[in-house]
């Protein structure tokens, strides 16, 4: 047991226990920031994003801990209800529709929890077809594919790639490209054009409580080499860094 022995220690203990109360309760007080992701699993520029800026800041562990993961795939596909059943087509053919799925289900399976669930879907969108990695991905880390399995070839997961579609469309403003960045709820040019060079930097600027250390740490894009990018990024409408 540690004692005080003097007045002044304690009113010295005191002022400590409230700086210290403060800055946890600042920590705790903080919203995460909320990132959004509307991808296709067969869009170049979706994998690119995935396999680059997002698992940068994934992988950062006390970046990882200032913001919250969303995932929907679907991206630029079309439905139609045929019967009880929605009928999907997708920008980049049948593969990427059963890809969209996959993802989609691993997703419901592992009941949305990004640390499990969002190495998996980085593992697979590192594969020429998503879908079929899926399996490797699953078995690589000793996980069960065969839950996930059941609900592609199920109503349950037709179901749930109509949920996808139905947040899609739900969009404001509507989604004319993918990868689509959403920020805690807005869209606009600024974030997804910072989103795409600098995800770590954007997130720990949005971030309104302490900075961690990777924050303060992280070395910002220079400005040619942002320029570099800017530039290859004004090729979108001809397809080459987003898939429109």
């Amino acid at each position: 047991t540690c004692l005080l022995s003097s007045p002044f220690q304690a009113m010295r203990g005191v002022v400590v226990l409230v700086v210290l109360c403060g800055v946890f309760g600042a920590v705790h007080a903080a919203e995460k920031v909320h990132l959004e992701l509307y991808l296709e699993s067969l869009c170049p520029a979706c994998q690119d994003f995935v396999q680059g800026e997002l698992w940068s800041a994934w992988s950062a562990p006390d970046v990882q801990a200032i913001f919250d993961l969303s995932l929907i795939p679907y991206g630029n596909a079309h439905e139609k209800q045929d019967g009880d059943k929605w009928i999907f087509t997708c920008q980049h053919g049948e593969d990427e529709c059963r890809g969209n799925l996959v993802e989609t289900c691993t997703l419901h399976v592992l009941d949305d929890d990004m640390t499990t669930a969002f190495p998996l879907i980085h593992c697979a969108e590192g594969h020429y077809d998503p879908a079929t990695a899926m399996k490797t991905c699953f078995a690589d880390k000793g996980l069960d594919f065969t839950k996930v399995d059941a609900c592609v070839n199920s109503d349950v997961g037709n179901s749930l790639e109509h949920d996808m579609a139905k947040k899609t469309d739900a969009l404001d403003p509507s989604h004319t490209y993918v990868p689509w960045i959403v920020v805690n709820g807005v869209h606009t040019e600024d974030i997804q054009e910072r989103a795409q060079e600098d995800l770590i930097g954007l997130l720990c600027d949005t971030y309104e409580g302490p900075k961690p250390a990777a924050c303060t740490k992280h070395k910002r894009p220079s400005g040619s080499s942002m320029q570099a990018r800017i530039h290859h990024h004004s090729l979108v409408n001809e397809g080459v860094q987003e898939c429109v």
